[in-house]
């Protein structure tokens, strides 16, 4: 990590320790008048997931077992009514904790496969502003973060095992500019940002491909507890530095649904690599996932159903980067049926949620004639994973994650995901 980075760190972990004594003090009592003025808001937090895996199979039809610390960020949130300005920075330090990527059979993206990437450093740094015109919300946004597209990072979600659809459901750590309206229950934003992906965990967008891919989305809100979406991106060429590679083409689906004790969401999405008209590469994904939570223990379970591009593969667990015109061996469907149990533990600045996941993967190719045929790889076309571990979060929780300005849903930084939701 480079010294600017550990610079921002010791910054913000000694905000974080002012900002959980100053939380500690407060007290829940306000006086009616302090309500009336609009007042700055500070939100400071980290959080990890140290977890332990198990595995059978994985990649060349191993069995494997692995400990990990996952998730590791620290955040700060920044709202300024009065100046109507705000500012959002994540620091994720998996490329420290797991350098090597996460065990997870099924996952893919940014040249690792069946092991989940550690995300950049810098994961999130958005400033912007915002304000009202006849009765319609506007704001602006800039910097380093998510584009407008897809469903919530899977990080604030309540399984820690990222879903296999991630680089088919989200487009993140992109240098963005936004723009979104709020008129009633309705919500607009567009995007325009740069196409390449990172390549590694110090990786920072190239600037001088920024404009070259854009992305909109529409969110309908016709009650607090009721969310529905549809988005759309082109990104041009994503695996390579440079443009010269294939372009996306993303369309995106969802139906969220959530109250104090319940969770629901389901979305579809579709990419299509390469022109339009023409012909190319298309992944599928469906998925649906539901927490139910009771002071005793909270239950989750998840549907997926998604493509995979098999690409040669340089070690058991990498891709080419960049890939060629011949990586592409066979595309997979992974159907995945997953369980989580966990239970919220609550002392003074630290929520804890140990949980215990397990899930059951079934693997099948898509095209007859593919030189990927998974039962031959791994050895069967089904495979289990079991997962034991802890959301740690000391501080402010991050919140959903993904949307600015006025296009964030209401309670965004009140919340952590369905952790802290579960406790209410």
């Amino acid at each position: 990590m480079n010294r600017t980075a550990l610079v921002t760190l010791a910054a913000l972990g000694s905000l974080l320790a002012r900002e959980a004594r100053a939380q500690h003090d407060h007290t829940m009592a306000q006086d009616d008048k302090s309500m009336e003025a609009p007042r700055n808001r500070v939100h400071l937090g980290a959080s990890a997931v140290p977890l332990y895996t198990s595995v059978d199979r994985t990649a060349e039809g191993q069995k494997l077992h692995e400990a990990a610390l996952s998730q590791a960020v620290v955040h700060a949130h920044f709202q300024l009514p009065r100046q109507r300005a705000f500012a959002s920075l994540m620091l994720n330090l998996e490329g420290k904790t797991i350098p090597h990527g996460e065990l997870t059979t099924g996952a893919w993206g940014e040249g690792y496969v069946d092991r989940r990437h550690p995300h950049t450093y810098l994961h999130e740094a958005v400033i912007g502003a915002s304000d009202s015109v006849a009765g319609v919300a506007w704001s602006l946004a800039g910097g380093h973060g998510f584009a407008p597209f897809g469903s919530d990072d899977p990080m604030s979600r309540p399984f820690a095992k990222y879903p296999v659809n991630h680089h088919l459901a989200q487009v993140l750590e992109r240098t963005i500019a936004i723009g979104a309206v709020r008129w009633g229950h309705a919500t607009l934003e567009a995007a325009s940002f740069n196409g390449d992906e990172p390549i590694a965990p110090t990786s920072l967008p190239t600037l001088r491909r920024f404009g070259d891919s854009w992305a909109a989305r529409v969110t309908a809100r016709p009650a607090r507890t009721l969310e529905f979406s549809a988005s759309w991106a082109r990104i041009a060429s994503p695996e390579f530095r440079n443009p010269q590679g294939i372009f996306q083409w993303k369309s995106h689906a969802s139906a969220r649904w959530t109250d104090s004790r319940n969770y629901v969401l389901a979305e579809w999405a579709r990419t299509h690599e390469g022109e339009p008209a023409r012909e190319g590469y298309v992944f599928l994904t469906t998925l649906v996932e539901a927490q139910h939570c009771s002071r005793a223990l909270n239950a989750a379970v998840r549907f997926e159903s998604a493509d995979r591009p098999e690409e040669q593969r340089t070690q058991p667990f990498r891709t080419q980067r960049p890939a060629n015109d011949f990586s592409l061996v066979g595309i997979t469907r992974w159907t995945t049926t997953a369980l989580q149990l966990s239970h919220v533990v609550t002392g003074g600045l630290v929520t804890a949620v140990p949980f215990v996941e397990g899930a059951l993967l079934h693997a099948s190719p898509q095209a007859k004639g593919a030189f990927f045929v998974p039962a031959e790889y791994y050895g069967r076309d089904h495979m289990t994973m079991l997962t034991v571990g802890s959301r740690v979060a000391l501080g402010a929780p991050h919140g959903r994650m993904g949307r600015y300005g006025v296009a964030q849903p209401p309670g965004t930084h009140e919340a952590m995901g369905n952790s802290r939701r579960c406790t209410e």
